[in-house]
């Protein structure tokens, strides 16, 4: 499970440009997941669900999507 930090902040200060981040964060986020053999199961606003058949997988795709991010940010 990854979360947005500040999701709101982001939405009450411009809606337009935040939703425009989220997309691309999914999207990012989808690759990544798939890219260590997981699979999305759900997104929800500013969250993407993941599920993996590896604890080890798993744990490589969250720094993956760490990584990714502070690049992004």
């Amino acid at each position: 499970m990854v979360d947005v930090s500040g999701f709101s902040r982001m939405m009450g200060r411009d809606e337009e440009k935040t939703t425009a981040v989220i997309r691309e964060f999914h999207g990012r986020t989808k690759t990544l997941v798939e890219s260590h053999q997981g699979r999305v199961v759900d997104t929800a606003g500013d969250s993407v669900f993941g599920e993996f058949d590896s604890v080890v997988n798993a744990v490589r795709c969250a720094q993956a999507i760490q990584d990714a991010q502070a690049q992004v940010n």
